[in-house]
C-alpha cells in the first residue's frame, strides 16, 4: 500500500510540480477580487443614488398631474395664450403644480 501512494504521489509531482504558489501569486488574486468588490460596491451606490433620484422626480410628477388635473386654485391668476397664425391672445387661467411642467388652462 505504501509502494502505491508514493508511486500515485509520484505521478502527481511530476505532472503538476512540486512548486506551490508564491506569495506574489497570493497577493495579486486578493488585489484582483479586492477591485472587483470596489467596483461591485460603487456600482450599487450609483444605483441607488439614481433610484433615489428618479423616484423624487416622480413624485414631483404625480403631484403636478394631479394639481393640473383637479383644477383647484389657479397658480399666478391669468396668463395669456397665443395661437399660432392669429394676432390675438387669449386671458386664461392656468393650473399646476410648483415645477411648471405640467399645466391646464381653462377661460375665465
Amino acid at each position: 500500500m505504501k509502494q502505491f501512494l508514493n508511486m500515485w504521489c509520484a505521478r502527481l509531482r511530476s505532472r503538476f510540480g512540486t512548486r506551490g504558489e508564491s506569495i506574489t501569486e497570493t497577493l495579486a488574486a486578493i488585489l484582483i477580487c479586492s477591485l472587483a468588490i470596489l467596483m461591485l460596491y460603487t456600482a450599487l451606490a450609483s444605483a441607488s443614488r439614481m433610484n433615489a433620484a428618479a423616484d423624487e422626480q416622480a413624485a414631483n410628477l404625480r403631484e403636478d398631474i394631479f394639481a393640473a388635473e383637479t383644477q383647484g386654485e389657479p397658480e399666478d391668476g391669468l396668463r395669456e395664450v397665443r395661437v399660432v397664425g392669429f394676432d390675438e391672445g387669449y386671458e386664461v387661467q392656468y393650473y399646476g403644480g410648483q415645477t411648471g411642467d405640467v399645466m391646464s388652462y381653462r377661460l375665465p
